[in-house]
């Protein structure tokens, strides 16, 4: 991986594909590390997922201008949450477009959080130079507007924080979580991309498909958390 700050790398996972991971102290939590993607071809780039902040974002489109040579970028973050959109402002600011499902720009304008520009219902496809990205929503896991990303020609499935890593020992923030759909949803991602090589999770490190059974295995295992008084 390449240190671009203290809080940020990147690293290639396939031809034109960078997974960025940046750090931030999350209270409750301490400090955790998020991921996103950079697909690249062309001049153009798709962003999944900003880095948790505005300078951390100016830091990565920085270095994708310079090391990447992106001149066109789209930002995509799949759900409303901080680790997803934190940066979104400053990428909207250095004059990239956004994508999001509707859901989630309905959840970050109303969370007062910079709203992606454009929207889309339910599975749509992004031309990203030569590449095609496909964004789909599977149904309500993580969040009930959590989407996963596909890039056919890798064989690479971005889960987001609907997939846990293959070290996750719990099912992470589950405080919008829709625990009675996850499973079904999991098993519907797995049906729709049986040729996912590379699934990248919201955190922790990549694997391959073993990743999606591992949190079927976590749901399975998780009780109920009880009523908060």
């Amino acid at each position: 991986a390449r240190q671009l700050s203290p809080d940020l790398t990147v690293q290639e996972l396939a031809p034109g594909v960078w997974l960025h991971t940046s750090w931030a102290n999350v209270p409750g939590f301490g400090r955790v590390a998020a991921n996103g993607l950079v697909v690249a071809s062309g001049g153009e780039a798709a962003v999944l997922n900003t880095p948790w902040n505005d300078a951390l974002t100016a830091r990565l489109m920085n270095w994708m201008a310079s090391s990447l040579a992106v001149r066109k970028t789209t930002v995509i973050p799949t759900h409303a949450h901080g680790d997803n959109l934190g940066g979104l402002a400053e990428a909207h600011r250095r004059g990239a477009s956004s994508l999001a499902l509707d859901a989630t720009r309905e959840r970050a304008r109303k969370d007062g959080k910079p709203v992606p520009l454009q929207g889309f219902a339910g599975l749509t496809t992004l031309r990203v130079g030569s590449r095609t990205l496909e964004l789909r929503f599977p149904g309500g896991g993580h969040t009930p507007d959590n989407i996963v990303a596909w890039l056919p020609d890798v064989g690479l499935l971005f889960g987001g924080c609907l997939v846990k890593s293959s070290s996750a020992t719990d099912l992470g923030n589950t405080r919008e979580a829709v625990l009675d759909d996850w499973p079904v949803t999991i098993r519907r991602v797995m049906d729709l991309y049986p040729a996912a090589r590379l699934v990248v999770p919201g955190h922790g490190d990549p694997g391959g498909p073993e990743l999606l059974l591992h949190t079927l295995d976590l749901l399975r295992s998780a009780a109920r958390p009880p009523d908060v008084k």
